[in-house]
């Protein structure tokens, strides 16, 4: 059913750091396990991977990204390959089911089980602090009230605490006057506490999509798919999805707090029966 895969998967070379890293040199009981990670199709028989520990885009044969589903527990070699047999991917002695585990390992797309522990311990031992916020984003559109009720009491309690977060806004409201008056709010927020701020209105957003084409193209991905991630090119007149898309890509790298326009911040000291019985 699937030996044609067969010829475009190489022999692994497990004399090098592969072979270090993988069960061969570490004994047979070692396992290892399909990562977390986003699959999309791509061009032709391949699939876009995103691997979000990483922060990883790659790109693949659409038969390896076929398998990580069948992959999803920690397993030894041995105990994988029954499993895929058994989802029907065919072996006839030649090692392709094994060479194709290889290069699983070797693309990073299969980890040990060694491997993820020794990382939770490097990372429950570390002394160093964790990042902090550098940014809070609001989706909104036609709720310049609310808005910047929320706005007024993150930012108080934001700057009680010290933190100096930029204020980004991503609004899909369809009316320019609308989208003028919440620019104006927003700089006099700014200017009123001091926060940097951020806002991205039809506008921006079609000026980031242009900049955003470019680079996309180097990678060959179509000014269609762009299209679909910011805006409504279909028409349905429904764009949270894609204004909470623009939100991620304005806040790649950085540790954000994403908010909704009805949401509010007031924090209060609890009440002395509280802090000995619990909440009533």
């Amino acid at each position: 059913m699937r030996r044609d895969r067969r010829s475009e998967t190489k022999e692994p070379d497990r004399s090098g750091p592969l072979r270090r890293s993988f069960s061969f040199g570490d004994g047979p009981a070692e396992q290892y396990c399909a990562a977390s990670m986003d699959v999309l199709p791509a061009r032709g028989e391949e699939s876009w991977i995103y691997d979000p520990v990483r922060r990883q885009l790659m790109r693949v044969p659409e038969h390896l990204a076929g398998l990580l589903p069948h992959l999803s527990l920690f397993r030894s070699f041995e105990e994988h390959k029954a499993a895929l047999r058994q989802a029907g991917w065919q072996e006839d002695g030649s090692g392709f089911l094994e060479a194709v585990l290889f290069k699983l390992v070797e693309k990073g797309l299969l980890r040990s089980r060694s491997s993820f522990l020794a990382n939770l311990q490097t990372v429950g031992g570390s002394r160093d602090s964790p990042p902090g916020i550098t940014s809070a984003g609001w989706v909104t559109c036609n709720r310049r009230s609310s808005l910047q009720e929320s706005l007024q009491g993150f930012s108080r309690n934001f700057l009680a605490a010290g933190r100096r977060i930029e204020l980004k806004i991503f609004d899909d409201s369809p009316n320019s006057v609308d989208r003028e008056a919440t620019r104006g709010m927003l700089a006099e927020l700014s200017r009123q506490t001091g926060l940097p701020t951020f806002y991205s209105g039809a506008e921006e957003k079609k000026a980031f999509a242009v900049e955003l084409v470019k680079l996309a193209a180097k990678e060959g991905i179509q000014p269609e798919l762009v299209e679909f991630a910011l805006f409504d090119p279909f028409g349905f007149g429904y764009t949270v999805g894609a204004n909470l898309n623009a939100f991620l890509l304005a806040t790649q790298g950085e540790l954000a707090l994403k908010l909704d326009d009805q949401m509010t911040l007031s924090a209060v000291l609890p009440r002395p029966h509280s802090l000995r019985r619990g909440w009533p």
